[in-house]
């Protein structure tokens, strides 16, 4: 919600969208989204509401899969170089590698 209203603060401070969107790191066209909604409903319409996020892109049994490893292996046991600890990055890595 913070970054909702700090986009209607830039906007009434007198920043345009294009500065605004690469001061808080985001796309021109969700500042525009924002303000549009702060001008037809006021801060009501910045209320976050739920969003189910993208499609999963994995079948059930490679979250199954995938769960096991990270669970049941460190990275070394399937071949990465780091030896304990799993992160993003190897979690990604390990996605791409074994499901495409």
């Amino acid at each position: 919600m913070f970054e909702r209203y700090q986009r209607v603060r830039l906007h009434l401070l007198g920043q345009d969208n294009a500065a605004i969107a690469v001061s808080i790191g985001r796309k021109e066209s969700t500042v525009d989204t924002y303000l549009r909604q702060y001008r037809k409903q006021g801060l009501d319409g910045l209320e976050m509401k739920f969003s189910p996020g993208p499609p999963e892109q994995l079948r059930k049994e490679q979250q199954q899969q995938l769960k096991k490893t990270i669970c049941d292996h460190v990275p070394h046991d399937v071949g990465f170089t780091a030896k304990f600890n799993w992160t993003l990055q190897l979690i990604g890595d390990y996605i791409s590698r074994e499901f495409g």
